[in-house]
């Protein structure tokens, strides 16, 4: 408890000097920055934390004269109760129209035993793009503080590049969007008077970059759904008559990124769950989705670990790869469901 009283008070002493100091400069030359509260992953009650560090952060980044950061005081109001890792980019667009805002700074704070880490992300809300990537880590919490310090040097050096020359704009990519309907526009057929005959059916391109491909049935409508995973989207597609049908799909956070998907039904209630390895910028983070009656639910998140289910002549199989900052390294266990959790066994 010392030691979040500790950051709390040493949050709360350099915001006070730094409004003093930073009151001196003119907000229009500066460039604005919002802090958001950070989410927290941990089993322990860690609200106490959740306000602290964005507090914290606020006060470290805005030591720079050529930096203004939003009150923070008044980033609760803005959000209204909403998660920062949640808001969609309209929502991200609104709250830097209404704080003034250039960019945005969001992330979580992962704690499992005592050690932690803190993924960031610098979000430009004119772009929807993340432009600037940190991590650090500490082994308990009393590093918070100059760990916090660290991370805060690192976003000002960022915000002050950008000062000077701001990140380039994203490269241009001309698609064409499906239907409003979900349908994916049926394939070309072969011109009349040939035969398609021992050719391969092909859709049409699906507008998302294909990481990974799954085929099950998760809704129990006893027909298999197709299953593609791109970097921060997964799409359910079904087949009709017309071509693919968009079912459902499934967005990542800000800070997440998809790597790989499987699917099988392993906690026995005839629909198959989506075993998703993700990861934020330096941590795997994976999660399980199951079909909810209208569309995709994690029915667990933040897993330390890297999934592959097998198909046997006894059942689906899932394996995990416990997986900290370093990928692909650590044993290979085999998962099953206990109740709700799921465990190695």
């Amino acid at each position: 408890m010392n030691t979040i009283k500790s950051i709390r008070r040493a949050a709360l002493l350099i915001a006070a000097l730094l409004f003093l100091a930073g009151s001196a400069f003119s907000t229009e030359q500066r460039t604005t920055l919002l802090v958001l509260p950070f989410e927290v992953s941990s089993p322990e009650a860690l609200e106490y934390v959740k306000s602290s560090l964005s507090d914290l952060l606020a006060a470290r980044i805005g030591q720079e004269a050529q930096i203004h950061v939003y009150d923070p005081a008044k980033v609760k109001e803005l959000l209204a109760g909403r998660s920062p890792l949640a808001l969609s980019p309209e929502e991200i667009a609104s709250l830097a129209q209404k704080s003034g805002a250039r960019y945005l700074l969001l992330g979580r704070l992962t704690k499992l035993g005592d050690p932690w880490s803190i993924d960031a992300a610098l979000f430009d809300p004119y772009t929807n793009q993340v432009v600037g990537r940190f991590t650090v880590e500490g082994e308990n919490l009393n590093q918070m503080i100059p760990k916090a310090g660290e991370l805060a040097e690192s976003i000002r050096s960022r915000l002050v590049l950008f000062a000077k020359a701001p990140p380039p704009p994203p490269p241009s990519v001309e698609f064409k969007q499906p239907p409003e309907s979900g349908a994916v526009p049926a394939p070309r057929t072969a011109p009349e008077g040939t035969t398609t005959l021992g050719k391969p059916w092909v859709s049409q391109p699906i507008p998302i970059e294909i990481r990974s491909i799954a085929v099950a049935d998760l809704n129990g409508d006893g027909r298999n759904e197709i299953i593609v995973l791109g970097k921060t989207e997964i799409r359910v597609y079904q087949f009709a008559q017309t071509g693919l049908t968009l079912l459902a799909s499934y967005a990542a956070d800000r800070l997440h990124e998809f790597l790989y998907l499987d699917a099988g039904d392993l906690n026995g209630n005839r629909l198959a769950e989506l075993y998703v390895t993700a990861r934020t910028p330096e941590l795997i983070s994976s999660l399980v989705l199951e079909w909810s009656g209208r569309g995709l639910s994690s029915i667990a998140s933040n897993l330390p670990w890297s999934f592959k289910v097998v198909e046997t002549r006894q059942g689906f199989m899932l394996f995990g790869q416990a997986t900290g900052v370093a990928l692909f390294q650590g044993p290979i266990r085999r998962m099953a469901w206990r109740g709700r959790e799921l465990t190695p066994l």
